[in-house]
């Protein structure tokens, strides 16, 4: 097959992830079938900003008609018609349980005196700088809806970020990481994350798609006394971190009286995991073993098809 007419699968393939929806009650959200696109994103799905506040950065692997280096408009009305011309959608805010115990609404940043500051692409209608520290769960619902804001998702579990690579993918010649055949995000399906920060790497789990591995692989007990690595001290019955735990919880804590929902969300606001339960570390291991020789049988097995010239990967999605 002739490079222009990959080209083309490619772009048509790409023109159906970014279609087009309705617009709802916030001027940067738009409704997908179950997921909403956020517009107030500085830059598209799988593009990167480049630190300016304004401008943004193609992947490699874009082919779309336009640009690769520029700033899009900051209203969302003009940046659902960059998606149609330019072959890109905004990032997508699924429906989740959302985290408002975190301070600062999502992509705002934490200043000081308790203050947060919204993101260079913010172009609502409230203040720029706020404190949310007094403010409730149905407060909070409240200032999303005025104030074209969003608070993140709850994680499920505390990530890996000194990981080589993403969860799903396998290190391969030279240190870079090369995607499963599952995945379908924006980006190259082989990159290098080793000389990326942990806020590079972030980014990039919003940007490409993906997600780094949790740290804690097994099931974990929380009936236990404290989290794993904590000491016990049985005057006054509480918890103590050790002394080179650096998250944000410092200082000895009771938790005698936290049930489960209480010890999950302790575990993920200050970055701590709970011990194993009996068992499970054995199991992991088999199931990791497992994981990589289906993952290998798959590379091995993948079939024919036209080959996108950039990346080398065979093109079998359904247009």
């Amino acid at each position: 097959m002739a490079v222009t007419e990959t080209r083309k699968l490619v772009r048509a393939y790409r023109i159906k992830r970014a279609i087009v929806c309705t617009v709802v009650w916030s001027q940067f959200w738009v409704h997908c079938g179950k997921s909403a696109r956020d517009y107030a994103a500085l830059c598209p799905l799988g593009w990167f900003s480049v630190g300016d506040g304004d401008s943004c950065e193609a992947p490699p692997s874009y082919t779309g008609p336009c640009s690769t280096f520029g700033a899009f408009a900051k209203n969302s009305k003009m940046k659902k018609k960059t998606e149609e011309t330019c072959s890109v959608s905004w990032p997508s805010i699924d429906e989740c349980s959302k985290d408002y115990e975190e301070r600062c609404p999502q992509q705002w940043v934490e200043m000081e005196n308790g203050l947060c500051g919204a993101p260079a692409s913010y172009t609502g209608r409230c203040e720029r700088s706020y404190s949310f520290t007094n403010l409730n769960e149905t407060e909070k619902r409240s200032w999303e809806r005025r104030c074209d804001v969003t608070w993140p998702c709850q994680r499920l579990c505390n990530k890996d970020y000194d990981a080589l690579c993403p969860e799903d993918w396998i290190s391969s010649v030279g240190g870079a990481c090369v995607a499963s055949g599952e995945y379908t995000g924006p980006c190259l399906p082989k990159m290098g994350f080793a000389d990326l920060t942990r806020d590079m790497k972030k980014q990039i789990e919003q940007q490409c798609e993906l997600s780094f591995p949790c740290k804690q692989k097994c099931r974990p007990d929380y009936a236990a006394r404290c989290p794993e690595g904590w000491f016990y001290l049985t005057s006054p019955r509480v918890c103590s971190p050790p002394d080179d735990y650096r998250g944000k919880c410092q200082g000895k804590r009771n938790m005698a009286e936290m049930n489960e929902t209480d010890r999950k969300r302790f575990s993920v606001t200050c970055e701590v995991d709970w011990p194993c339960l009996a068992g499970q570390e054995e199991l992991l291991h088999e199931e990791m073993a497992l994981g990589r020789r289906t993952f290998m049988r798959s590379r091995i097995t993948r079939g024919s098809g036209p080959i996108e010239p950039e990346t080398g990967n065979i093109l079998n999605r359904e247009l």
